[in-house]
């Protein structure tokens, strides 16, 4: 079964919270025969919930407790 895929662009403007971006994109790729428009409000709902815990992420990053590459 092959999987879908996500990409999600982020825009933010100096100053304002990053967890607020000016612009949030997300471009959706489902498995064959899935719509998205039939997972649109869970989509939304996923990408709430990961902006709200973006300050932790940050936090984890600058301690060195996660990495990047």
């Amino acid at each position: 079964m092959a999987r879908g895929s996500v990409h999600c662009l982020i825009v933010s403007r100096i100053g304002d919270p990053v967890n607020r971006p000016s612009v949030l994109h997300v471009k959706v790729a489902t498995r064959k025969g899935l719509v998205v428009s039939d997972i649109r409000q869970q989509v939304a709902t996923v990408a709430e919930d990961h902006l709200n815990r973006l300050s932790n992420l940050i936090d984890e990053f600058v301690d060195g407790t996660i990495g990047v590459f």
